[in-house]
């Protein structure tokens, strides 16, 4: 499973574990409190949505995998609810926080179609947030200097903003992470080095060149 929480060649190593911590301090930051219902969109075998359930939030997991699915469903934990299924063709719930986390550049939509999709599925004043690839940063372009360029389904800053306004969001947070010269499964014990040069330099303010974005918008 390119998900599993418990793979080291994916996310049980040190680019892993500083990868989800970020991620649920950003969650948390933006949507403080117990009880709020969490849709993972792509979660997988619940990298996020078991410590998010363990602090009190009410997570429903929709991923394709029925493999990640299943193992997810295993663990029975009261506070998951696991769906096999499309993130695109979700719907008939309403939450408070819909979060696409490494997930938005698999879907086919245009970006503020698929934006309002989500809006749809969001209570009023809810929230909405997105972490995934920068295309205007330094990395990328780099990365298509070398051929490597991923065709995936993302944007600038500037283009996320736009989206996320189009399908009637307001953009309430933008912050860059993982300036890391490392690969994504890294195990390197400088892993945590690097995290602090990067909390130090305050990198995640540089948000046009920042490799990766987090990005909360909050329903109209």
């Amino acid at each position: 499973m390119h998900y599993d929480k418990n793979d080291p060649t994916t996310y049980n190593n040190r680019m892993g574990r500083y990868k989800t911590k970020t991620h649920l301090k950003v969650i948390q930051q933006f949507a403080p409190g117990k009880g709020l219902r969490i849709l993972d969109t792509g979660g997988g075998n619940g990298r996020l949505a078991v410590p998010l359930a363990d602090l009190g939030y009410k997570v429903t997991v929709v991923d394709e995998s029925p493999v990640a699915i299943e193992a997810l469903s295993k663990e029975q934990h009261p506070g998951i609810e696991c769906v096999i299924g499309n993130m695109e063709q979700f719907e008939g719930r309403v939450f408070d926080l819909i979060i696409a986390v490494d997930s938005v550049k698999y879907t086919h939509l245009p970006l503020p179609e698929l934006f309002f999709m989500f809006n749809r599925l969001i209570a009023p004043g809810g929230l909405f947030i997105i972490m995934d690839i920068n295309t205007a940063s330094w990395r990328y372009k780099l990365s298509g200097i070398f051929g490597r360029y991923c065709h995936y389904n993302i944007g600038s800053a500037d283009e996320y903003r736009s989206a996320l306004d189009k399908a009637g969001f307001e953009t309430i947070g933008m912050k860059g992470f993982n300036w890391m010269p490392f690969t994504f499964n890294s195990n390197s014990p400088l892993v945590g080095a690097f995290a602090a040069i990067e909390d130090g330099l305050k990198l995640n303010q540089w948000i046009n060149q920042s490799p990766w974005l987090m990005i909360a918008g909050r329903k109209k």
